[in-house]
């Protein structure tokens, strides 16, 4: 095992993607670099994840099923076991301006427009 490996084996991530096949092929990615990574489908179920499973880094895709991401970066910040230890990455559709600055300003720490390159997704998890 190489020190990144045994890096990233301590990080702890969560995927909350409306698209399930995206989501869990994230993971997988992530799972086989040696990351701890679980997936949500909705809003609820990755805010009562993360609560649960206390992540280093989410990945949250801004469009959900059932809530805006925006809502449950807002939730992830105003929970204060989780506030000051997670790292929130939007994950967007396009990279506009508009989107950008909507994702900064909700709470999130980076932006990254899907599917996003391994290498970027990476880079940002050791950030």
């Amino acid at each position: 095992m190489t020190a990144g490996h045994t890096q990233s084996a301590r990080r702890r991530v969560l995927i909350i993607g409306g698209d399930a096949d995206a989501a869990e092929s994230l993971c997988s990615m992530l799972t086989t670099r040696g990351y701890e990574a679980e997936t949500a489908h909705n809003g609820e179920e990755g805010i009562a994840l993360a609560k649960s499973i206390l992540p280093d880094v989410i990945l949250c895709d801004l469009l959900l099923p059932d809530m805006d991401g925006a809502r449950v970066a807002a939730a992830i910040r105003g929970d204060v076991t989780l506030k000051r230890t997670t790292k929130l990455i939007a994950l967007t559709r396009d990279g506009k301006v508009e989107e950008v600055e909507r994702a900064l300003g909700a709470g999130f720490n980076y932006h990254i427009v899907k599917p996003g390159e391994s290498a970027q997704i990476l880079r940002l998890l050791t950030l």
